[in-house]
């Protein structure tokens, strides 16, 4: 993090109104109400939440492609359509959505388009306990062919939905400082090579998380 850009009263001021000082007021408590550190370390907060993005990206279209694959060669590539499949809502009401979305679009509803269009908790719930006997004993659990075994269903779902939590916060601005992100990068790679551990040490080479985690502001958080 480069510490060069000058804060004087005007810029402080600039930004208190560009963020709000609603937004600011988490940072300010952490830092005894200094605001040139508070800034410091809404920056550094926003370095973070860019640095986990590239691998919530890579697993998050890991996991979707592995389930996809999966189910594709038990029920075929519309799987989700698959009266065998045994969907229910509210699995049912995304897929609906997801299709009448890519008809106003005026987009082909192909599996290609569709996978591509359902939402991280639509895989998250089928990780749920209602689709341990139809699918996870079966399938799902072959979604993650590089995990421990015995590998329980409840594990995977945990880890997705801890990961998706911080996904969530990053994409809606919020801070994550005081939501373990060490360990939440810890948990992405680890999910992603229960996939692929090629996959995850590519993942591991090219973010730059280790790097902006080192790199923290000077200040001391309260």
């Amino acid at each position: 993090m480069s510490n060069s850009f000058t804060y004087g009263t005007s810029m402080l001021n600039s930004l208190e109104t560009a963020l709000s000082a609603e937004r600011l007021a988490t940072y300010l408590a952490l830092t005894s109400g200094d605001r040139k550190h508070s800034i410091l370390l809404y920056l550094w907060n926003a370095e973070l939440s860019e640095s986990l993005q590239f691998p919530v990206h890579i697993l998050e279209v890991s996991v979707r492609n592995a389930i996809h694959r999966e189910l594709s060669r038990a029920y075929g590539s519309n799987w989700y359509a698959h009266s065998r499949c045994s969907l229910k809502p509210p699995l049912t009401n995304i897929i609906r959505r997801v299709t009448d979305n890519l008809t106003t679009e005026g987009k082909p509803i192909t599996p290609p388009h569709v996978v591509a269009s359902l939402t991280m908790g639509f895989w998250i719930y089928l990780l749920s306990k209602h689709y341990e006997t139809l699918l996870w004993r079966s399938y799902l659990i072959k979604a993650f062919p590089f995990a421990p075994r015995p590998f329980e269903r409840s594990k995977a779902r945990v880890a997705l939905n801890n990961i998706r939590i911080i996904r969530n916060r990053i994409a809606h601005h919020e801070p994550i400082l005081s939501k373990h992100p060490q360990q939440i990068y810890n948990l992405i790679l680890e999910t992603t090579s229960w996939i692929s551990p090629d996959t995850a040490n590519w993942v591991g080479h090219h973010c730059r998380f280790d790097q902006v985690w080192a790199d923290r502001p000077p200040i001391k958080f309260q």
